[in-house]
C-alpha cells in the first residue's frame, strides 16, 4: 500500500511541477538544459558500469565483493565528472551557445553524488524494501521540486532546473544511506570483481544502446533546429515519459528480483512474467490512448498557451508510448536470465534503427522527428527487442504475440470509444481529459471483464504486483 500511494504522490508531484515550472520558465530555458542532458546522460551510462544490477541479480554476495564494487564505482564517477568539465567548452562551441559551459560543468557534480547512492538503493532493492525506497524517492523528488520552483520564482531562470536536480540527488543519497545498514570496507579488489565487471559491462553496453534510443533525438534537434524547438520537443517528451516511468518503476523494482529468483523454475517464471507484463500494460496503454486522442488539449491545459506548438509532437510521442511498457518488460527477461550479452547486442541494433529514424525526420522539423521515431519504435524496434528476449528462455515469442494481440484489439476498440465520446460530448479543457480517462480505463475494464479468460488473467496480473503494495 505504501508503494502504491508513493507512486501516486510521485505522479502528482511530477505532473504538478511541470505545470507550475512551465509557467515560470520559457521554452528556451528548457532548451538550454535539453542541450546538456544528452551529454550528461551519455556519461551517466558509464557511471555505475551496471554494478547496481550485479548486486540485485547475483544469488549470493559477500561484504568484500560489494565493497570492491563500491570503490570501483566511486573512482570511476570522479574521473567521469572531471572529463565532463573538460568537455563543457567544446559542447558550448558545437551548440553555438556559451551558457552551455557553466550548465554542463555544474551538472557534472551529479555524477559522483549519484554514484554514492547506487549501492544503498541496489541493496535495499535486493532485500525487497520497496516501501522504504518509495518513501525516499517521494521525499527526494519533493525536495527537488520545491527548490526548482522557489528558485524559478526568484528569477534564476534555467539555473533553477540545475539546482533542483542537484538538491534532489543529494537528498536521495542521504535518505538511502540512512535506510541501508551496509557500509563499505577499505578499498580492495575481490576474486569475483572480474566476473562482476564483465556482467556489468554487458549491462552498460545495453544501457548505452538505450541511451541512443532516448537521447540522441535531443542532440540532433539541438544542433539542427536550436534551443526553442528543442525546448518544445523536450517538454513534450518528458510530459509522456515521466508519468509512464512512475508507473513502470515500482513494478520493475518488484519484477527483477522476483524473476531472478524464479530463473530455475521455468513454469513459475513464465506465469509470473506474463502476469506482471499484463498489469503494466493495463496501467499504461489506456493512458497513452487518452493522450493521443487529446494531445493538444493536454498541452494547453498542463503547460499553457506558450507551449501550444508542442501539441502534435506530444501526440506522436504518445504513440511511441503505447509499446514502452512491453519494451521495458522485455529487458527484465534478459537481465533476470543473465543474458546480458544478448541484451547488449539486441539493444544496439534497436538503437541504430531509432537513430536512423531521428535523422530521417530531422530534415522536416520536430513533428516529423516525433512521428518517425514513434512509427519505428512501435513497428520495428519493440518487436525486435521482444523477439530477442523470447528467442530462448521460459517466455516464448508466441506468449508475447498473444499478449500484444489482445492489447492491440482492445486498444483499437477503446480508441474508437474515445473518438465517439469526443464527438458526442464536446467538452473542453480539464473536463475533457477527465472524462476521456474514465472512458479509456473503464473501457479496458469492461472488455477485460466481458471475456472470462481475460478476466482471470487480469485478476492474476493484479495479484502479481501486490508485493509492491505490501511493502
Amino acid at each position: 500500500m505504501v508503494t502504491a500511494l508513493s507512486q501516486v504522490l510521485k505522479l502528482v508531484i511530477s505532473l504538478g511541477s511541470q505545470v507550475v515550472i512551465a509557467r515560470l520558465l520559457f521554452p528556451s530555458d528548457f532548451g538550454l538544459l535539453a542541450m546538456v542532458y544528452p551529454i550528461i546522460g551519455f556519461i551517466q551510462v558509464f557511471n555505475d558500469l551496471g554494478l547496481g544490477q550485479v548486486i540485485i541479480q547475483r544469488p549470493a554476495l559477500e561484504q568484500a565483493q560489494v565493497s570492491a564494487l563500491f570503490w570501483i564505482n566511486i573512482a570511476l564517477s570522479g574521473a567521469l565528472a572531471f572529463i565532463v568539465i573538460l568537455l563543457s567548452p567544446l559542447a558550448a562551441w558545437v551548440y553555438g551557445e556559451p551558457r552551455v559551459t557553466g550548465i554542463m560543468a555544474s551538472l557534472a557534480l551529479i555524477l559522483p553524488i549519484a554514484a554514492l547512492g547506487i549501492h544503498p538503493v541496489a541493496l535495499l532493492t535486493r532485500q525487497m524494501k520497496f516501501g522504504l525506497l518509495a518513501r525516499n524517492e517521494v521525499a527526494a523528488a519533493l525536495i527537488g521540486v520545491i527548490v526548482t520552483i522557489a528558485t524559478a520564482w526568484l528569477g534564476m531562470s534555467y539555473w533553477s532546473l540545475v539546482l533542483g536536480q542537484l538538491c534532489s540527488t543529494v537528498s536521495s543519497d542521504i535518505l538511502g544511506w540512512a535506510a541501508c545498514k551496509w557500509r563499505p570496507s577499505r578499498p580492495a579488489l575481490h576474486s569475483e570483481s572480474k566476473a562482476d565487471l564483465k556482467f556489468g559491462g554487458n549491462v552498460t553496453g545495453a544501457n548505452l544502446a538505450n541511451y541512443i534510443t532516448t537521447s540522441s533525438d535531443n542532440i540532433i534537434i539541438g544542433v539542427m533546429n536550436g534551443k526553442v524547438p528543442l525546448g518544445l520537443y523536450d517538454r513534450s517528451y518528458r510530459l509522456v515519459v515521466q508519468p509512464v516511468s512512475q508507473m513502470i518503476a515500482p513494478i520493475s523494482r518488484v519484477a527483477l528480483p522476483l524473476l531472478s529468483r524464479l530463473a530455475d523454475s521455468p513454469d513459475a517464471y513464465r506465469v509470473a512474467y506474463l502476469r506482471i507484463a499484463r498489469a503494466l500494460m493495463l496501467l499504461t496503454v489506456p493512458g497513452m490512448l487518452v493522450c493521443i486522442a487529446n494531445a493538444q488539449t493536454m498541452i494547453d491545459v498542463f503547460l499553457g498557451d506558450r507551449w501550444h506548438d508542442a501539441g502534435p509532437v506530444f501526440g506522436w510521442i504518445c504513440v511511441g508510448g503505447l509499446t514502452s511498457a512491453i519494451y521495458s518488460s522485455a529487458v527484465w527477461l534478459f537481465i533476470s536470465q543473465g543474458r546480458t550479452r544478448d541484451m547488449r547486442n539486441v539493444l544496439t541494433v534497436a538503437s541504430v534503427l531509432n537513430l536512423a529514424s531521428f535523422l530521417a525526420g530531422s530534415f522536416w522539423g520536430i513533428v516529423t522527428v516525433a512521428a518517425a521515431a514513434a512509427i519505428v519504435f512501435v513497428l520495428v524496434t519493440t518487436p525486435l527487442v521482444v523477439f530477442g528476449a523470447t528467442r530462448s528462455g521460459p517466455v516464448r515469442t508466441r506468449d508475447m504475440a498473444a499478449l500484444l494481440a489482445t492489447f492491440s484489439i482492445g486498444g483499437a476498440l477503446v480508441y474508437a470509444m474515445l473518438l465517439v465520446e469526443a464527438h458526442a460530448f464536446p467538452l473542453r479543457g480539464l473536463a475533457q481529459i477527465i472524462v476521456a480517462t474514465l472512458v479509456a480505463y473503464g473501457g479496458f475494464a469492461m472488455l477485460t471483464m466481458a471475456i472470462p479468460a481475460e478476466r482471470r488473467a487480469a485478476l492474476s496480473a493484479i495479484n502479481a504486483v501486490r508485493p509492491a503494495r505490501n511493502n
